[in-house]
């Protein structure tokens, strides 16, 4: 399997910034098909991307088209219903997080992906920022157990109820602490709203099954968007800027170490910068390997279980 044809589904903004752009410089992916509702945005990404043919319904592109794998980049609202479509077809599916509005939105995907041998990823693209590799590669190194990690998450006022920004956005922050921390045997959590009806603050605690200990605060009520995390372990601390910065601290050594998310990255572009590029190249790679992707559905319905709980525990 030398290339594979991609289609996709969906050409709004968040498409067309990230995922787009990073799939049109892999020598290794044809783009082959883009599907919209409004037909001028199909045409004038297909245009921008030498896409050959275009749709206004996912059904005839899934049915006519020979795809190796479709992109699904949409509402959660719309993305169940399109997933299972292509499940049911023998397509390998890519989809941006969440992974559907509720958890049984979740398992029924990744059950049925399972029993129709399609390969699947949930663009969780914070661990697949090269910041957040470089760091989890230094503490490999050091064979250090991380013992606490600690992530912020604060963005501006959301018109939207506590579940739905937990789900929708503060999900980033969630998945990234248990990629960190590995799973979670027990959760405290505190989410209350301020200035309003949608200010919205979470404060959780995470007790991981290996031992180590989590905490997450989001702010919806910030005048700045930050995204921090701290990893520590007994000879290694690392600080976290995501995507741009990290502080690696040993234990003994005077002066940290510091990583820059652009070199890393070898570019400013958001879409190298902030781990989109990257994450398609594992999922390209996997479905020409044979593999299961790291944020698979399989994978991703363990965040989706912790979402729940934070919800109920609050």
């Amino acid at each position: 399997m030398d290339r594979l044809n991609i289609g996709l589904i969906g050409a709004g903004n968040h498409a067309k910034k990230v995922h787009y752009p990073s799939l049109s410089v892999m020598e290794d992916v044809n783009l082959v098909a883009v599907c919209s509702r409004t037909i001028e945005k199909a045409e004038n990404t297909a245009k921008k991307y030498g896409i050959p043919r275009v749709y206004t319904n996912f059904r005839e592109m899934i049915d006519k088209e020979r795809l190796d794998a479709v992109y699904v980049i949409t509402q959660p609202e719309d993305l169940t219903s399109i997933a299972l479509y292509c499940f049911s077809k023998g397509k390998n599916v890519f989809m941006e997080k969440p992974p559907g509005i509720s958890l049984e939105e979740t398992k029924k995907m990744a059950e049925t992906a399972e029993k129709n041998l399609c390969k699947t990823m949930v663009g969780f693209n914070r661990r697949f920022m090269p910041i957040m590799i470089e760091t989890k590669k230094i503490f490999a190194s050091r064979k250090t157990a991380v013992n606490l990690c600690v992530g912020e998450f604060y963005r501006g006022r959301r018109a939207e109820p506590t579940d739905t920004v937990l789900i929708k956005n503060t999900i980033h922050a969630v998945d990234t602490l248990r990629s960190l921390g590995g799973d979670v045997s027990k959760v405290v959590s505190s989410l209350e709203t301020v200035e309003g009806d949608y200010g919205h603050i979470f404060r959780v605690l995470f007790w991981f099954e290996n031992g180590a200990r989590g905490v997450l605060i989001a702010s919806y009520v910030s005048g700045k968007n930050v995204e921090r995390y701290g990893i520590n372990s007994r000879d290694v601390y690392a600080f976290i800027d995501a995507p741009k910065e990290a502080e690696i601290h040993f234990k003994g050594e005077p002066e940290p170490l510091v990583l820059s998310g652009e070199k890393l990255a070898g570019t400013r572009e958001r879409y190298k910068l902030e781990g989109f590029y990257q994450e398609s190249r594992h999922f390209i790679e996997c479905i020409k390997n044979d593999e299961e992707p790291e944020t698979s559905l399989q994978d991703s319905v363990k965040t989706m279980k912790l979402i729940e709980t934070i919800l109920r525990a609050s």
